[in-house]
């Protein structure tokens, strides 16, 4: 093939190329970029933090077996009972104390006839110096019986001072026999019940009765040295539960320990952490078992703000722009964001009357002409 040939094949080709691009080119430009545009809406949002959580009981009560009490014991509830606040439980009898008891209420008797009989007296000295002050007039008279009288009135005041404390030991005493009777300190049901608790099986903390309101439950945590500063009593918290999943349940932050429970080594170092309480307000309490592992988020911000969808941000630079649409231009607008809440951003530097390019694509420009997508 001669030269001439070869030429002419390289001119055709470079001449169907160049009408194939410009062809192209007239085709994508006749043809404007469609863009999705959206405006942005104002709404309640809010920033949370994610904590785990284990259900237990709030108020229970726990009667364990007292060796110093006596080795038997009577229990005075069933499995399964209601009690009420007051409600005997578990009652240890004492035999020292009716002995006791009737000694003490001897010797009070005793006393009141001490003191009986010394008011006899002083009125008999009495009656006597009115008939003196007859015979001798009213100074004799009262010289004659005022060392009678005297030793009479301090008779009077020592047996009134025994009586006393007579009185208070059989107070004491009563007292002591109440602690052989244990009451119930609130309203709960009984869950357990341990009849065989004595000495010979006692290792310090056996327990005979086991009492809990399985209505009042509370959930308890642990907070991160970072999260126990930011966390705060009577934040709102969401609850649930991957074991109840169509259940929820709100509460707030009952109480943040300001002492750490514990330490445990984390990476060479210590991860100190800090316990919490969580009240549930809302939600079906009935169906949560003490040991439960819930979800909890802890709302630490919550307001109203100006958001848009997540995928309409821009970022160049390590600065934020969005393109906001008008009169077929887009127009690329630095924007300022704030907390996120779900797919979407708290932004400043619009408002609810812009239109905001939704999934912006590459070939987006500044001033650029663009249709709206149908």
């Amino acid at each position: 093939m001669n030269k001439k040939k070869i030429g002419i094949i390289v001119g055709v080709v470079v001449l169907i190329s160049t009408l194939t691009f410009f062809g192209v080119y007239r085709s994508l430009a006749d043809q404007a970029v469609s863009v999705e545009v959206e405006s942005p809406q104002l709404q309640t949002i809010s920033s949370e933090v994610m904590i785990p959580g284990t259900v237990e009981l709030e108020h229970q009560q726990i009667v364990s077996f007292s060796p110093e009490k006596g080795s038997d014991y009577k229990v005075l509830v069933d499995v399964d009972e209601t009690v009420e606040e007051g409600t005997p439980l578990v009652e240890f009898p004492n035999t020292q104390y009716g002995y006791e008891l009737e000694q003490i209420n001897i010797q009070i008797e005793s006393g009141y006839l001490r003191i009986n009989q010394v008011e006899k007296q002083l009125e008999a000295v009495k009656e006597r110096k009115k008939e003196l002050e007859k015979e001798v007039g009213k100074e004799e008279a009262e010289k004659a019986v005022r060392a009678e009288e005297d030793q009479l009135i301090l008779e009077r005041r020592m047996a009134n001072l025994d009586l006393r404390q007579i009185l208070l030991q059989k107070e004491a005493l009563e007292e002591r026999e109440e602690d052989h009777i244990v009451t119930s300190t609130g309203e709960g049901t009984v869950l357990s019940i341990n009849e065989a608790a004595s000495v010979s099986t006692f290792e310090g903390n056996e327990t005979i009765v086991h009492i809990a309101n399985k209505n009042s439950v509370i959930i308890t945590g642990h907070l991160s040295e970072y999260d126990s500063v930011q966390v705060k009593e009577g934040l709102r918290v969401n609850i649930s539960s991957d074991a109840i999943i169509e259940e929820n349940w709100s509460g707030v932050i009952d109480s943040v320990s300001y002492f750490p429970k514990s330490t445990e080594p984390l990476d060479g170092g210590a991860a100190v952490q800090y316990p919490f309480q969580v009240a549930i307000e809302e939600g079906p309490v009935s169906v949560l078992k003490p040991g439960m592992q819930m979800i909890m988020q802890v709302v630490m911000e919550e307001k109203e703000a100006v958001t848009i969808d997540m995928s309409a941000i821009v970022q160049e630079d390590g600065e934020d722009y969005v393109y906001v649409y008008e009169n077929g231009i887009i127009r690329k607008v630095p924007v300022t964001l704030g907390i996120a809440d779900g797919n979407r951003m708290e932004v400043n530097g619009l408002s609810e009357e812009d239109r905001v390019v939704v999934n912006p694509t590459n070939r987006l420009v500044d001033g650029m002409e663009v249709s709206l997508h149908d």
